[in-house]
Order: C-alpha cells, then sequence, then structure tokens
C-alpha cells in the first residue's frame, strides 16, 4: 500500500493474497515474468516462487 502502479510490474493476485501486502509482503516480477512474492522480515518464511498453482511449471 502506498506505492507507486506501474502497468510493467503489475500481477494478479486472489484476495487471499492481495490482503498479504496490508501485511509486509511485497512482490517483485522476475525476468521470466512470474511474480515472487517477498515476506516481511520478522516471518522466517524461504524467498521463492509458488509453484502450488502452477503445477505445470515443476514439468518443464
Amino acid at each position: 500500500t502506498g506505492g507507486r502502479t506501474d502497468i510493467d510490474t503489475l500481477t494478479f493476485a486472489c484476495t487471499g493474497h492481495h490482503k498479504l501486502l496490508d501485511h509486509g509482503w511485497t512482490t517483485k516480477k522476475l525476468a521470466n515474468g512470474h511474480t515472487q512474492w517477498i515476506p516481511p522480515p520478522h516471518l522466517p518464511l524461504p524467498v521463492g516462487t509458488n509453484t502450488y498453482h502452477h503445477p505445470e511449471r515443476l514439468l518443464n
């Protein structure tokens, strides 16, 4: 929230993921077009691309 809207960095997010932005999560658009969700520093979670909703990515 409070960030600049840039058409080149927009991404689709379901309601649940969109709400994460209000809790310190950020996103980064990767060179391959995928979106990386970055947790806030106080959460010890791995950073990376979640393939849960895109199992076809695991087959390539």
